[in-house]
């Protein structure tokens, strides 16, 4: 009986508390809907360290400045095809005695390469570019009088096959001497048991930048190139818009691996210089050290300009016609080093 009484009183106190919680929400002030888009997802997880050998996305600051390998390879007839060139992160290629040119290929330690080569000889000219990488650990078969005493005098990470046998192999389906090889697994066993005592040094590379092309008139479209090293080296890099990279060919056939991956680059440093003969045997000068002209190409632009390297071991660095250092594209870069006197054959 009290609760009927009491009922008209319930029915009241809940309409009261029914109308307030109205206003509460018809009076509250609006605010925007917060939106999350890709871009904003991925402000957030930006990559905040990038390798000073390629420009890649990294894990923490330690990995920024790696351990590398360098490795003198063939480009003798025989040698071809080679095995992993289209692993190497950076890739010098020079002239030799003859009318051959050499491979320095540089590895990042850490990447996973099955079988690199054929190795050959060190020349001195590849050790200044060497050594722009740190205390990289330098893989060679012999070498040229005055490349093995820089080599000890520089303090060089050296590993001579001719001291160094065990890190190395030879492989019957090519003959001497184009059939010597190495590969990852046996570099970083070298650097398990001797790389501890060496005397870790900070290197800096070259500024990477995602479409960052100069502007000025020194740029202009080039769909390829090509470098006549002599009548059976002719090499040419086109560009591959759909892929964003220059594909290798060479002699009128597309450049692959051993196992028939193609070589390709994101960036090709044409770098002009100063070549002499300084023996009867042929063999060259190359002055590595200075300034000189050079083409770099980069996204389907070719950038006329100059390369400049202060040291033996500075950084060889490309300015556009502005003196502004130019942002490479990260990715594998191919260094083509060539004599003053070559006339590249562009087409636009």
């Amino acid at each position: 009986m009290q609760f009927k009484k009491n009922l008209p009183i319930i029915i009241l106190l809940l309409t009261c508390l029914i109308i307030a919680l109205l206003a509460i929400i018809l009076l509250r002030p609006s605010h925007p809907t917060t939106t999350v888009n890709a871009q904003s997802v991925a402000t957030s997880t930006d990559p905040q360290y990038f390798s000073e050998l390629d420009g890649s996305a990294v894990d923490n600051a330690v990995l920024e400045s790696p351990q590398t390998v360098g490795v003198m390879v063939d480009n003798h007839p025989d040698a071809r095809p080679q095995s992993g060139l289209s692993k190497a992160e950076v890739v010098y290629e020079a002239p030799v005695e003859g009318s051959y040119t050499r491979y320095l290929a540089i590895y990042n330690a850490n990447d996973a390469v099955s079988q690199i080569g054929p190795v050959r000889s060190a020349r001195p000219y590849f050790l200044d570019w060497l050594r722009e990488y740190g205390d990289t650990l330098y893989m060679h078969c012999g070498g040229s009088p005055e490349a093995l005493d820089l080599i000890q005098a520089q303090d060089i990470f050296d590993a001579n096959e001719f001291y160094w046998g065990r890190f190395y192999w030879r492989n019957e389906d090519k003959t001497a001497p184009h059939n010597l090889f190495t590969k990852s697994d046996l570099w970083n066993s070298l650097l398990t048991n001797y790389g501890a005592s060496r005397t870790t040094t900070e290197w800096k590379g070259w500024q990477f930048a995602e479409n960052n092309i100069s502007v000025s008139t020194s740029t202009e479209p080039v769909k390829e190139i090509k470098i006549p090293f002599s009548a059976d080296n002719q090499v040419v890099w086109k560009y591959n818009a759909n892929a964003g990279n220059y594909e290798r060919w060479l002699n009128g056939a597309q450049v692959l691996d051993s196992d028939k991956t193609p070589i390709t680059a994101k960036n090709v440093l044409v770098q002009y210089i100063l070549v002499k003969v300084i023996d009867d045997d042929g063999r060259l000068k190359l002055s590595t050290v200075g300034s000189g002209d050079a083409k770099i190409l980069i996204n389907g632009e070719m950038i006329r300009g100059k390369w400049e390297k202060d040291s033996a071991t500075a950084r060889t660095t490309f300015y556009d016609q502005n003196n502004q250092e130019v942002m490479l594209a990260p990715g594998h870069t191919w260094v083509e080093v060539v004599p003053n006197n070559t006339v590249l054959e562009v087409t636009n």
